[in-house]
């Protein structure tokens, strides 16, 4: 069993894709009927499925104009983080004063303006304990 739990999830996957096939066509990969030029065939017919769900993913994020959460923290400082198509990821730190209620901006970083990169992006959403599925989409490069 492999230590790293992506590895696992694709082989996992193949094992349950495998059942499937075995299920809906009764046969295996270990099948001898198809020439070597049909099997040519099925792989460029899953290749050109494989082009259209990419584009289609783009598509869809290109969709994404902007995304902003925020979190408050215990200490009554403020979180403000997401991704904007225009400026990239950026994340924000506010202290709210009781007094005059306004907003001292702590940290203001951003892809574009100060050259957050998406491992200092990483690092602030670990710091301050944002949810695990905006950690992995900023690890794959995908907006939150």
């Amino acid at each position: 069993m492999s230590k790293d739990s992506i590895v696992k999830a694709v082989t996992d996957k193949f094992k349950k894709r495998s059942e499937v096939g075995i299920k809906k066509y009764n046969k295996t990969m270990d099948r001898d009927d198809l020439s070597l030029d049909q099997w040519l065939t099925h792989a460029q017919e899953e290749a050109m499925d494989l082009t259209l769900y990419l584009e289609k993913i783009k598509h869809v994020l290109n969709q994404t104009k902007m995304s902003r959460y925020t979190k408050e923290l215990d200490n009554g400082k403020v979180i403000a983080y997401g991704y904007d198509k225009a400026t990239g990821y950026f994340f924000q730190v506010f202290d709210v004063s009781d007094e005059n209620k306004e907003d001292n901006l702590l940290i203001d970083e951003c892809s574009m303006f100060t050259n957050m990169s998406n491992g200092k992006m990483i690092e602030l959403m670990n710091v301050y304990e944002l949810p695990e599925s905006h950690l992995e989409l900023v690890a794959m490069d995908l907006p939150i």
